[in-house]
């Protein structure tokens, strides 16, 4: 039986540490894994009122759950540990900051701002169903670009405290979705891991398919321009005028619907 087919479930980067017997063995691949959350963990609790606090308080759930996982490896596996790892640490960070996950208010002209602490209950529902459908004719225009501009206004998307995962969230579009639309090349991919450099490995030559390649993307986006630009085999400034262009397209998009009342 081979390595994949011997836990399905479990994500392959966790199988050196629970498979370890001798302490120091079982002490190196937890280093490891610590040394590679790490950088995952202090990018979302960067965010958080007390950024240590968060980090200290997710770093110590993230632990306890791989030794509850080697003590127990029949409990409920981790299919993909820097996701479990991400969703710890925004929950952690809202605990931390005393609010509710907060919802993103955007306006017609996407202007986005987190509200904190989150709206009242009354006014959930409504703001939630203006931010879905502000999102819908984001994604419309998105699916209309060309390739690149596509690709840079993507990878490189951010509102205030949000990223991609916006359209995941808002039910617009799934992980997979979005990777499809995208459709990069192995090339890319190479290029973005070497730019990425140990935060991608090694992680990253355990990806075999588009979808678990995208998957491992996921956690590091939004991706900065220079990285972007190299990806491309481009030079920056034309990453920034794509993504101008790009922008541009959905400011006429929402100014028609004005127009249209």
């Amino acid at each position: 039986m081979n390595e994949r087919d011997s836990n399905r479930e479990t994500d392959l980067l966790l199988l050196p540490f629970l498979r370890a017997t001798e302490e120091e063995e079982v002490q190196r691949h937890l280093e490891q894994l610590t040394a590679l959350i790490t950088p995952v963990v202090k990018k979302i609790t960067s965010r958080s009122r007390h950024p240590q606090d968060a980090f200290q308080e997710t770093m110590q759930q993230a632990l306890n759950s791989l030794w509850n996982l080697k003590a127990d490896p029949d409990n409920k596996a981790i299919g993909d540990f820097l996701h479990y790892v991400a969703v710890i640490a925004k929950h952690v960070r809202i605990k931390t900051d005393g609010y509710r996950d907060p919802l993103v208010d955007l306006d017609e002209e996407g202007t986005c701002l987190l509200q904190a602490p989150g709206p009242l209950p009354d006014e959930e529902a409504e703001r939630r169903q203006s931010v879905e459908r502000h999102l819908r004719h984001r994604w419309i225009v998105i699916e209309d670009m060309k390739p690149l501009q596509r690709i840079v206004y993507l990878l490189n998307f951010r509102i205030a405290d949000c990223g991609v995962e916006l359209f995941q969230d808002y039910g617009i579009a799934t992980m997979e979705e979005i990777g499809a639309i995208l459709q990069l090349s192995d090339e890319s991919f190479a290029r973005i891991w070497a730019e990425l450099g140990e935060e991608a490995h090694p992680r990253a030559e355990l990806q075999k398919s588009y979808d678990e390649k995208f998957a491992l993307l996921w956690q590091h986006l939004p991706l900065n321009d220079n990285i972007i630009a190299r990806m491309l085999g481009t030079e920056r400034q034309k990453v920034i005028n794509l993504r101008r262009f790009a922008r541009a397209r959905i400011a006429k998009h929402f100014a028609s619907l004005g127009q249209n009342g």
